[in-house]
């Protein structure tokens, strides 16, 4: 009796029309997320608040990796930096408020658009900087 338990358990649930669910599902969020971002650029209070805490977290993580690493150059790439471009001073004055203020003053930080078909894109900038600060006989 368990086993047959088992095997009826195992099967996977099929909705009629799920595509159409998974469609309509889409259109929602997309709405809400216009909805939001509009809301945030209006001075909503709490949509504000949400987008400010979401500037702090990426800055409490650019602020870890400068700490931690002391690099010359942080790229920040990907898919959702298009986004981020308006609030790039933003985010970098929260990783003011988290990195120590010499290895933040010498580390230059990128914002640059990708898609995760372009993962090397990260390695190429920083490639370019390098030669460029080479040309320009800039210290290290």
């Amino acid at each position: 009796m368990a086993e047959r338990l088992a095997n009826e358990r195992a099967k996977p649930l099929t909705l009629p029309a799920r595509h159409w669910l998974n469609l309509t599902l889409l259109l929602v969020v997309i709405w809400f997320g216009r909805a939001f971002v509009l809301e945030s650029a209006a001075g909503d209070g709490l949509a504000r608040g949400m987008v400010d805490r979401a500037c702090r977290a990426l800055g409490a993580g650019i602020a870890i990796a400068v700490n931690g690493l002391n690099p010359e150059v942080v790229v920040v790439t990907g898919g959702v930096v298009k986004s981020l471009l308006p609030l790039q001073g933003e985010i970098i004055r929260r990783a003011g408020e988290y990195a120590l203020a010499d290895s933040l003053a010498g580390t230059t930080i990128h914002f640059v658009p990708g898609h995760k078909s372009q993962t090397v894109r990260g390695g190429a900038a920083l490639v370019l900087y390098e030669r460029a600060r080479r040309v320009a006989g800039l210290p290290r």
